[in-house]
């Protein structure tokens, strides 16, 4: 999630900034604080998720802090929801089983660990993909030549933009590499029976 930021400064007149929150409770009480500055005024908030863009109506922040209201909220709904009945939980695995797999004895617990970061990485390189994308649309966004800041905003746009590259590079290796391991496996205990 990043919310955007255009506030009016007495000081600095208007500027335009982003943050990327820790949690949803962290953003609102952060948009409450700024609402609250007294020689600053909040002139619109917009929230990135999941690619979607929303508006943050700012005359619904008052300067009050949320997040304690909100974990009160939590700790009352997590106490009424049914408890697990054993404190064992199983990973159910996706997909069906191969017939490949069947019989692999001692090596099947390797195979099951790598399956696992293979999905696990998969999950990230999309992840990973999305954000791509999004910054490359904030980027393209703070190519508006009216834009405050419009400057520090293309550099810091173009900096992540090159961060997040050098990671996927990473995990596209690292994913190769864990395929690598286990059609390693896999031929090996093919090839003894």
């Amino acid at each position: 999630m990043i919310l955007f930021f255009t506030i009016s400064y007495r000081q600095k007149g208007i500027k335009t900034f982003s943050i990327r929150p820790f949690s949803l409770e962290t953003g609102l009480d952060y948009i409450n604080y700024m609402t609250g500055q007294p020689d600053d005024q909040l002139i619109s908030v917009y929230m990135v998720d999941n690619e979607v863009v929303s508006s943050i109506p700012v005359a619904a922040f008052d300067g009050e802090a949320f997040s304690k209201g909100i974990q009160e909220l939590e700790q009352v709904w997590k106490a009424l929801l049914p408890k697990p009945v054993s404190g064992k939980r199983r990973v159910r695995k996706a997909g069906p089983k191969s017939s490949s797999l069947a019989g692999l004895g001692p090596a099947q617990e390797p195979v099951d660990q790598l399956v696992e970061q293979i999905h696990a990485s998969e999950t990230q390189m999309v992840q990973q993909t999305l954000s791509l994308s999004q910054l490359s649309e904030f980027h393209q966004w703070a190519l508006i030549e009216s834009l405050p800041s419009r400057s520090q905003l293309l550099e810091s746009y173009q900096n992540q933009i090159v961060l997040l590259k050098e990671q996927m590079s990473q995990s596209t290796t690292y994913h190769a590499q864990l395929t690598g391991r286990l059609d390693e496996l896999l031929g090996k205990e093919i090839r003894r029976k």
